[in-house]
């Protein structure tokens, strides 16, 4: 699966990358810390402004 391919949702390497400013390398290895970067990444949301949101702050507090 490559880390973009998601049925319904964002990647959050993606959003990470470009929200955060960090490589795809570096954020497939922060992720890892926390789960296998299979299961983080495939994390699907919906297309509602409210999710970005969410997913941001979530984002956040993953990377910290």
């Amino acid at each position: 699966m490559m880390v973009d391919e998601l049925a319904g949702g964002r990647s959050l390497v993606r959003i990470i990358t470009q929200v955060i400013g960090i490589g795809i390398e570096e954020a497939i290895q922060r992720l890892s810390k926390y789960s296998s970067p299979i299961k983080v990444i495939s994390i699907p949301s919906s297309n509602e402004n409210n999710d970005v949101e969410i997913d941001k702050k979530l984002l956040k507090v993953v990377l910290n």
